[in-house]
């Protein structure tokens, strides 16, 4: 178990390393994290507008049962 806890802390996180290599000057640093935060988190977003739209969206409810009853596929054919 120790030595579980010792790896996943062994890695500082990226904000740390933003930091580390940008000392004295925080704007740098925290432009630096941002830089590689916001595209990993574009992805998630627009996962997450789809299945909001699919959820409260003008088809919702039908939107949301298409996936489970196949609708989206014979409406692709």
């Amino acid at each position: 178990m120790k030595d579980r806890f010792a790896a996943a802390y062994s890695t500082p996180p990226s904000w740390a390393k933003a930091i580390a290599a940008h000392p004295g000057d925080t704007e740098a640093a925290l432009t630096s994290y941002e830089e590689t935060l916001f595209p990993r988190s574009e992805s998630a977003a627009a996962k997450a507008h789809l299945i909001l739209e699919l959820c409260v969206g003008d088809r919702a409810p039908f939107g949301m049962l298409g996936p489970f009853t196949g609708a989206a596929a014979e409406a692709a054919l």
